[in-house]
């Protein structure tokens, strides 16, 4: 178990400028979106509680998470049939894939 969350990143960690900031939805959808920072905040948000065990090795139990859940994102725009994933990009270029039906989970929210 950690006391305090470690931080893992590779490289240094960017500096964002919330004026700057976009949340965009395109690619297998009807019309492409665009959100600004407040705009994404004022998006209806959920609370999960969770554990999380890194494979790094360390625990951190009891978290109370509150944030938008990805289901609102299924409301914003019109997902074309053919479309089977999602791929998440973050500031730093990272990426990452995952299937509708995970992205989609009762649960699954995302970390502005």
């Amino acid at each position: 178990m950690t006391e305090k969350w470690p931080v893992l990143h590779y490289g240094k960690v960017p500096k964002v400028d919330v004026s700057e900031w976009k949340f965009k939805i395109w690619g297998l959808v009807e019309e492409e979106r665009k959100l600004s920072y407040q705009e994404f905040l004022s998006l209806p948000m959920i609370k999960v509680f969770s554990d999380i065990h890194c494979v790094t090795g360390w625990s951190e139990l009891n978290n109370l998470w509150e944030r938008v859940s990805t289901s609102v994102i299924k409301d914003l725009v019109n997902i074309l049939p053919e479309a089977k994933y999602v791929i998440v990009r973050s500031v730093g270029g990272f990426t990452s894939n995952l299937s509708l039906s995970d992205f989609f989970e009762p649960d699954a929210h995302i970390r502005y």
